[in-house]
């Protein structure tokens, strides 16, 4: 969990239309319930995937701009 005097804020009034969410971990543990509503559309790294499909290391970058 997040330190309790880390604060989320944005000056939008609405979601963002994409959001990527970086994760050092495999298992993609700070994807979090919190941040679901802040856009529209996710992509989650985590560890040598994209949401969820293993890409190599040397790929990550440009199959995530693929998908923005």
């Amino acid at each position: 969990m997040f330190p309790p005097d880390c604060i989320f804020t944005t000056q939008c009034l609405s979601p963002w239309d994409v959001g990527i969410l970086i994760c050092g971990c495999p298992t993609a543990c700070a994807d979090k319930p919190e941040f679901k509503n802040l856009t529209r559309k996710w992509i989650l790294v985590a560890g040598n995937s994209v949401d969820l499909e293993n890409v190599p290391e040397e790929k990550i970058a440009e199959f995530v701009a693929g998908k923005i």
